[in-house]
């Protein structure tokens, strides 16, 4: 299972990602590319003049934080993407609110 935990305050946000879906095989799992591109999409566009991005990239794991103007939106409309995945495969698919921004994974 994939789990997806959020949060944002103010003008920041984190959001980390771990683990697999399992919904096929390796290379044929459309949860698991489905999650990948989502996170992915954050990432490409926090990296573009923020006050400030971090993040961290490795199989299973995808992990950012930022703080600036819009990051709450973007945040927003990937996670628009990340529950409707839950509601569609809400065994492969988990979404945690988390009770603080998480600054390094």
């Amino acid at each position: 299972m994939t789990r997806v935990k959020y949060f944002e305050q103010y003008d920041e946000i984190s959001l980390e990602i771990k683990g697999h879906a399992g919904y096929a095989k390796k290379g044929e799992d459309i949860v698991c590319s489905a999650v990948s591109t989502l996170g992915q999409t954050l990432i490409s566009y926090l990296n573009v003049d923020h006050d400030k991005f971090e993040y961290s990239l490795k199989e299973g794991y995808i992990w950012c934080y930022a703080k600036g103007v819009n990051v709450r939106t973007a945040l927003n409309v990937i996670m628009t993407g990340f529950y409707l995945l839950s509601r569609d495969y809400p065994d492969y698919v988990c979404i945690d609110r988390g009770c603080a921004i998480q600054r390094k994974p």
